[in-house]
This record gives C-alpha cells, structure tokens and sequence, in this order.
C-alpha cells in the first residue's frame, strides 16, 4: 500500500511516525510543510534544524485552506495513494482535506486514513464550515491517541468522531501527545494493518455491488 504521511507543527519529514514498524507492503511518502515554525516539543535529536507546519492557528482559515490546495495538487501529481497518515497537526489537515473533497464530489481521495494523536481541530474545521458537517469520513480509518495527552487531551476522540463509526477503529495507549511504545506500539502496528485489510475488503465488497457497512470488532 502506498501511504502519504504529514508530520506534525514544529517537526518536518525527517521525523518519520511508523516508517520502521510498518514492514514490507508498506510505501510511505513523507511530504514537508512550507511554513516555518518553532520546534516542537521532544524532537530535538530527531529532526533537522528548519522546522515547518502545514497551517498557522493563528491565520485561520486563510493557511488552512492554502494547506488543503497545496495537499490536493501534490496528491493530484505524485498520487494515486491508497491511505493518508497523519500525526497531531498532520492529522487535522488530513481529515480536513477528506472532508474537503467529500463535500465536493462525495468521493474520498484515499482508501483508508490513520490519525495519530491528532491535534485539537474545533477551530480548523469551523473556520472551514465543517463542524456541523453531516458527511463523514467514510473510509476504514484507525485513531491511536495518549490517554495522557496534555497538548491535545480530546483531539483524537473529536476526530473520531467525524468518521464513519462502523469503519472507525481506536486504540488508546498509555503515554502522551506522541506515538506509542512497547506492547501498544505493536498493538498500533495491528491496528493499521487491519485498516489495511478493510479497505480492501471495502473495494472488493463495492465491486460486487455490496452496501453493507463493514463491522471492524
């Protein structure tokens, strides 16, 4: 499968969520931010010395849409990509492209998604008209969040909650804003495979015609 991947605010491409544990089968292409911003938090000997973010909170909707256009024209020339992963910020722009593309053609662009410890994104999608959207994210999508996550305490589960439930699947790991360690790191891996799997079993069951929703427990 081939998987677009969007860093978070304040890191850049060489910061690389899941690029080891996912194992053969698995082509992730990292894609950089153009808005230079402060480094985050715990990244010190990971990244580069430049550090970027997709959108400015501060500038909003104006770099958020900017965002969205660059995301779509980059997708539209380097893609077809089967799944999207992002992480805290990259997960908000992620979900928000989706939705973006959903209201205009009621497509999505990707087979699945995979949002890691995603930032809060109230004001982003707000500022976007789709907070009280009724079309969701409706691809197999998987959410793995901290439960003691102090930067975004309910960034994943509001996420959640904009994709379609019976496609929807969660994992909550012990730690904080940041990916997940030991036996939950593992589980996570699982996790995205079996989206994986999903998504296929979705074309497969459009292909023949089939409506049911696809039940993930």
């Amino acid at each position: 499968m081939r998987i677009l991947c969007l860093h978070g605010s304040g890191t850049n491409s060489s910061v690389r969520a899941m690029r080891h544990e996912l194992g053969e089968g698995y082509e992730n292409e990292f894609v950089e931010a153009t808005i230079t911003a402060p480094m985050a938090t715990g990244v010190e000997a990971l990244s580069s010395p430049v550090h970027y973010a997709f959108f400015d909170p501060d500038d909003l909707p104006h770099t958020l849409r900017q965002a969205i256009d660059q995301l779509d024209n980059y997708v539209s020339l380097e893609g077809p990509f089967d799944g999207i992963l992002g992480f805290s910020a990259g997960s908000v722009l992620a979900a928000a492209y989706m939705l973006h593309k959903r209201q205009l053609s009621d497509q999505m662009p990707f087979k699945c998604a995979v949002f890691l410890s995603s930032a809060e994104s109230g004001e982003e999608f707000k500022s976007l008209g789709l907070h009280n959207t009724k079309k969701l994210i409706r691809v197999p999508t998987a959410h793995i969040w901290g439960l003691h996550d102090d930067r975004a305490p309910t960034g994943g589960e509001a996420l959640s909650r904009m994709c379609d439930l019976t496609n929807c699947l969660i994992l909550v790991h012990n730690g904080g804003h940041e990916l997940p360690r030991g036996s939950y790191l593992t589980e996570a891996v699982h996790i995205i495979e079996r989206v994986g799997r999903l998504s296929r079993l979705s074309l497969q069951t459009d292909a023949h015609g089939g409506s049911s929703p696809i039940n993930p427990h």
